[in-house]
């Protein structure tokens, strides 16, 4: 089975009360491409109370586009018969 990364449903308001274990990762909107983030790299951009929503604003990606889904979740593997819920 292939591992995957699976976004928690939680709504996280700001990078502090996020699980320091937690891996984020960022989707453009325009072209569907998604990168791991380094969340020390956040914190010293934007600082580790930043809201998550200005921080999307601020985030670019390599096609041009400012339009950015700033997810925090885990790797893991579906579920046989459940899958996965991705709310995004």
């Amino acid at each position: 089975m292939s591992r995957k990364f699976l976004p928690t449903n939680a709504d996280f308001g700001s990078l502090n009360v996020i699980p320091h274990d937690a891996i984020f990762m960022v989707r453009c909107l325009a072209c569907g491409e998604m990168r791991e983030v380094n969340r020390l790299f956040l914190e010293e951009k934007a600082g580790h109370t930043a809201q998550l929503k200005v921080i999307e604003k601020r985030l670019k990606c390599s096609c041009g586009q400012k339009a950015a889904k700033l997810m925090a979740g885990y790797y893991g593997v579906e579920h046989p018969r459940l899958g996965s819920k991705d709310r995004s």
